[in-house]
C-alpha cells in the first residue's frame, strides 16, 4: 500500500468515526435509566417513607418517589439528563 492511499483510508476511517459519534446522541434519547440511594438522617440513619423528588431542570420534569426498607430509593424509566435529588419529608 503506497502512502496516499494509506492517507486516503485514514481520512475515510476518521470521518466515519465522527459521523458515528454524530449520530449516538439520537440513538441516547430513546433510552432510559435509572436513580437509586439511600435516604438518612443527619445521625446516619436510613429513613423508610420519605418523599424523594427528582428533578431535571434542562427538561423541566419532576418525579417523586419513597424511600423502601432500609431508606433505599430507586427511580427508574427517567430520560436522560441530570437530575437534583432532595429528600423533602416523611410520608404521613
Amino acid at each position: 500500500m503506497r502512502m496516499g492511499n494509506v492517507t486516503r483510508h485514514l481520512a475515510i476511517g476518521i470521518a466515519t468515526g465522527a459521523a458515528m459519534l454524530a449520530v449516538s446522541p439520537v440513538h441516547a434519547a430513546d433510552q432510559t435509566g435509572s436513580v437509586q440511594g439511600v435516604v438518612s438522617d443527619a445521625s446516619g440513619q436510613p429513613i423508610t417513607g420519605a418523599f424523594v423528588k427528582l428533578k431535571n431542570d434542562e427538561r423541566r420534569l419532576t418525579f417523586m418517589v419513597i424511600s423502601q426498607g432500609q431508606g433505599r430509593f430507586e427511580a427508574k424509566d427517567l430520560p436522560p439528563g441530570t437530575y437534583r435529588v432532595q429528600g423533602v419529608g416523611p410520608v404521613s
